[in-house]
């Protein structure tokens, strides 16, 4: 029983060894992302080094957008009253003027407004009448106060009733001054409120369609202005009237010239902000809806900025050497940004100003720590 106990106790102790032996090698790997090189090395491989600073560089920042209007140049036509649409020859694409019939209306009520329109133009002219007799006889103490204040309350309140009848009419297209009982009618034309082009028709002939529903849309195209989302990261170098180059997705070699007239101050859930453009003039080629891709042109942007043959690519990430003295050099993610006469702008916080870093055979540092690690 004894020499049992005695190998068991061997056996645990020869175990516990052996896995402290497997979790030794875990320290080497917090340093694999670090090398040392020798003098010899520094010098054979032309390695130079230099220090990190600010300055002025010049470059565009390219972004994706689209082609928009303004809210005033898109109308959604519809009729304020539940009716039937008798005719339309609209179709998409077609140009319309400003005044042009669209559809032409028809239903019951139509007439009925009409007619309740006459008839209180007709009871109007009776009590203006009544009043001006009842006026008399008050002058003349052949009447009560009560009954002329009487009438004259009912001539107020048809003249308020006839007023709004008459703003009814107008409202669908007729004109009250012209309406009389011979011309009563059981239709009204639709008219296109701005010229430009439809983009939508969402009815047919028959259709009964209500006040809430858009029957056509209407778009001009006259002030189109393109519209760039620009990442927070490029927003606080974004200013009014920089110059802007923009060109459609589906022909990037025919650009526009444009400059910044807006930026909105939101940034969105995506982490960026949209940015309105005016273009120095009409672009044939752009239509509303279109896609685009946008350059924006920065002039002396303050920033730091590192040679770009200091950068290495490692993996997915743009990556420099930091130089941590005695010739060790550490593995350093960084993000980058314009890059304009071979300066190339770092949009990181963790590569500061006043950092000394290889800026010439940085790949040869590189291969050494692959080289390490491997090892």
């Amino acid at each position: 029983m004894k020499q049992h106990i005695n190998l068991l106790i061997i056996l645990i102790t020869l175990m516990s060894c052996s896995s402290k032996k497997e979790a030794a090698p875990e320290k080497k790997e917090t340093e694999k992302d670090q090398v040392t090189l020798t003098a010899e090395q520094m010098q054979h491989a032309g390695i130079q080094l230099d220090t990190v600073r600010r300055q002025a560089i010049n470059g565009t920042v390219e972004v994706n957008g689209q082609i928009d209007v303004p809210p005033q140049n898109i109308v959604s036509v519809s009729f304020p009253y539940n009716s039937y649409l008798k005719s339309t020859r609209l179709i998409p694409g077609m140009k319309v003027n400003k005044g042009d019939v669209l559809a032409t209306m028809e239903d019951p009520a139509i007439i009925q407004l009409q007619q309740d329109y006459l008839i209180a133009k007709a009871r109007q002219a009776y009590l203006e009448l009544d009043h001006q007799r009842q006026k008399t006889l008050q002058e003349n103490n052949a009447n009560s106060e009560k009954i002329y204040q009487q009438v004259a309350s009912e001539l107020k309140t048809q003249q308020i009733l006839v007023k709004a009848f008459d703003e009814k009419l107008r409202l669908i297209g007729i004109n009250p001054a012209g309406l009389n009982e011979n011309n009563i009618s059981r239709s009204v034309v639709l008219r296109a409120p701005i010229s430009g082009y439809v983009s939508k028709v969402n009815v047919n002939t028959g259709k009964y369609v209500t006040a809430s529903d858009i029957l056509f849309e209407l778009i001009d195209p006259g002030d189109i202005h393109a519209t760039l989302n620009v990442y927070e990261k490029d927003l606080l170098f974004i200013n009014k009237g920089q110059s802007v180059e923009i060109a459609a997705v589906n022909d990037p070699q025919q650009s526009y010239k444009a400059s910044v007239h807006l930026i909105n101050k939101n940034i969105s859930d995506s982490r960026n902000a949209e940015v309105h453009c005016h273009f120095d003039g009409t672009p044939p080629g752009l239509l509303p809806g279109m896609f685009i891709q946008g350059r924006i042109h920065i002039v002396n942007k303050e920033a730091i900025a590192v040679p770009e043959q200091s950068l290495v690519r490692h993996g997915s990430e743009q990556m420099v050497l930091l130089y941590q003295g005695n010739n060790t050099f550490k593995l350093l993610p960084v993000e980058t940004g314009i890059n304009n006469n071979g300066m190339v702008e770092i949009n990181s916080d963790n590569l500061p100003g006043g950092s000394i870093i290889a800026t010439q055979n940085a790949y040869s540092i590189l291969g050494q720590l692959k080289n390490t690690a491997e090892e």
